[in-house]
């Protein structure tokens, strides 16, 4: 991972979000611990069949498939807003998963 990116998480995680999409997953995030538990999980699997790099859209799909099997609560929402954040803060912090995800530029939109 980037400089740049590592960079873009901290700001993210310690000051005020720029815009309304990383204050949605901002929010989510801190409400909903266990989706990047989940998605760590995954990845980690993944890497351990001897993946070197993953979407994380297939993560999000799995994580949707099992929580409608687990539940009937219509509120669980998990948006696809959501992916890129995801990607970059598990590639930030776990070392392990550092380049697992591929990047795409986040657009930079006004909040």
């Amino acid at each position: 991972m980037k400089v740049r990116d590592k960079l873009l998480i901290v700001h993210h995680l310690i000051h005020k979000p720029r815009n309304k999409p990383e204050a949605q997953f901002k929010a989510f995030h801190l409400a909903n611990p266990r989706i990047y538990r989940e998605l760590v999980r995954l990845a980690r699997d993944l890497k351990l069949k001897g993946h070197q790099r993953y979407g994380i859209s297939g993560l999000f799909e799995v994580i949707r498939w099992h929580r409608h099997m687990e539940t009937t609560d219509p509120q669980f929402k998990l948006s696809n807003n959501h992916k890129p954040y995801y990607a970059r803060l598990i590639m930030a912090r776990e070392k392990d998963l550092n380049g697992f995800f591929q990047l795409n530029r986040l657009l930079r939109r006004k909040p």
